[in-house]
């Protein structure tokens, strides 16, 4: 390091003022040359200094001698031919020492230079290692460190867990030692191929790959190579992953799928057997049905004068019985075909589909007085075909049970409070006690007996599967006697009147 102006001009100074007392102290003793004390402190200053103070001191030293050993004594202008020769040839004399300092100087300072750089490139490199290393040891994964002959530099924790090994047992072995025997000397000649034109990559691709513990006991691995450094100094980083645990699950998976496929092959025999089935019921129970609904109407019309009130009144039951059965067939049916059949996903207009539903139910029974409150703009992503027949039988139900009510009522609304928009059909009709609830979308569960409100207890099982298809939930509340409310989401959700509770408006058939 340079030292500062101050102190290099001082040294200068001092060393120039320490040759001219010794010159001024040795000269009447013994006659001495001045000239190498004087050139000697030129070389001092301009070691010390540089060049700067190397010249001062030249320039300082010429003065001293100049003033005190060259004649007329104690003055700076020298006459005689022999003293100027010697002012002369004591300042080449300097200048040349001067630049020889000069050079020596700046080579110290370069040597210093580069001593501080490798001393900085040491640290560097030190502490990049440091940091590699804890890196290393820090990756989930094995890391494994060799040099350009195969050799083991490097191993975290996770490569010696992974293959029972101690840090020590591992440095300085051949990476060959992880590899099963059976393919140690094919996995040489790899990593000489590899070693002649190293690059990022996956080992072995689309192979499997083992690695071999301490015991002998093989692992599944996966393996990715990358160099580091060049030359001599190259190193090639693997990066290992244990993909024991991934094996057992793929291998879970190829069985779940296994036992998955098994499970469609019997859905499939099973849904085929249904379709016989639905077919035998829809074809080879229908006709014995007619049958007897038929010859019944027959032997009350053709033989009523034969029968008594009891015989005719037998046969109304059995006609009774026989459509009701054929009602249920219908039903039965219905139900199935709609876990059967395959979805389209549209946006359908809910208000839309309920108007022409309730125009319908006024259309067949004219007589009746029923305020109905229709939200408007509801909509919903779904099969339209399913909706409509859920909407079917939620109106429908609504309908039946406000029979008795002199001041009837049907709402179809969205409430929008936490979580997806809820629709819902609301009545004042006969109600329910919430403790028969959970029977409630069971297929040929009904609430109330026949002669109060006809049906055949198919038509909530229809809607909750529906609902169902479309990733929704269906629940109710109801008291007896004051009517009940069915509350159903669906999976692609719905908007349309964005009050908070049931709209105190809209369209009303």
């Amino acid at each position: 390091m340079t030292p500062p102006a101050w102190r290099s001009y001082g040294a200068a100074v001092l060393a120039t003022g320490l040759a001219l007392g010794l010159n001024l102290w040795l000269v009447p003793l013994i006659e001495a040359n001045v000239f190498p004390l004087f050139l000697a402190a030129v070389t001092v200053a301009t070691w010390h200094g540089g060049l700067g103070p190397g010249l001062a001191s030249t320039v300082l030293g010429t003065l001293a001698v100049a003033l005190f050993f060259l004649p007329p004594a104690m003055s700076l202008a020298v006459t005689t031919p022999a003293a100027v020769a010697r002012l002369a040839l004591f300042v080449l004399s300097a200048l040349l020492m001067t630049a020889l300092a000069t050079r020596l100087h700046r080579a110290r300072e370069s040597a210093e230079t580069g001593r501080r750089a490798a001393q900085d490139r040491a640290a560097a490199s030190a502490a990049g290692e440091a940091r590699l290393r804890e890196t290393i040891e820090l990756a989930p994964d094995g890391i494994l460190v060799a040099d350009r002959d195969g050799r083991i530099v490097q191993a975290n924790s996770q490569v010696t867990r992974m293959f029972g090994y101690e840090h020590d047992e591992l440095v300085g072995r051949p990476v060959e030692v992880l590899v099963p025997a059976r393919v140690r000397t094919a996995h040489a000649g790899h990593r000489h191929e590899y070693q002649a034109s190293p690059r990022a990559r996956p080992m072995g691709v689309g192979l499997d790959l083992a690695g071999v513990r301490k015991d002998g006991t093989e692992v599944p691995v996966e393996i990715s190579l990358s160099p580091i450094g060049v030359g001599p100094d190259q190193r090639i980083v693997s990066v290992i992953r244990d993909t024991t645990e991934r094996k057992r699950a793929e291998a879970a998976i190829r069985t779940l799928n296994d036992a998955l496929q098994l499970r469609v092959a019997e859905l499939r025999a099973l849904n085929q057997e249904l379709e016989a089935f639905s077919y035998s019921v829809s074809h080879d129970l229908r006709a014995p049905l007619r049958a007897i609904d038929g010859f019944s109407q027959a032997l009350l019309e053709d033989c009523a004068d034969r029968l008594d009130d009891a015989g005719r009144d037998h046969l109304r039951r059995v006609r009774v019985a026989a459509q009701r059965m054929g009602e249920l067939i219908d039903d039965l049916l219905g139900l199935s075909r709609v876990t059967r059949r395959e979805m389209r996903s549209e946006r359908v207009d809910l208000t839309g589909l309920a108007a022409s539903i309730v125009a319908g139910l006024r259309r067949n029974e004219p007589g009746r007085q029923v305020a109905t409150v229709i939200a408007d703009g509801l909509w919903a992503e779904g099969d339209p075909h399913l909706l409509r027949l859920a909407l079917e039988n939620l109106l429908g139900n609504a309908w039946k049970f406000t029979a008795r009510r002199p001041a009837a009522r049907i709402e179809l609304g969205l409430r929008r409070v936490d979580g997806p928009p809820t629709f819902f059909v609301a009545d004042n009709g006969a109600g329910f006690d919430m403790a028969h609830a959970g029977k409630l979308f069971g297929a040929f569960q009904r609430l109330h007996a026949m002669d109060e409100f006809p049906g055949t207890g198919i038509g909530l099982a229809t809607v909750q599967r529906i609902v169902h298809r479309h990733g929704g939930r269906i629940w109710c509340e109801a008291v007896p006697g004051q009517g009940a409310t069915f509350y159903f989401t669906l999976l692609g959700g719905g908007d349309g009147d964005r009050r908070e509770d049931h709209p105190a408006g809209g369209r009303q058939p």
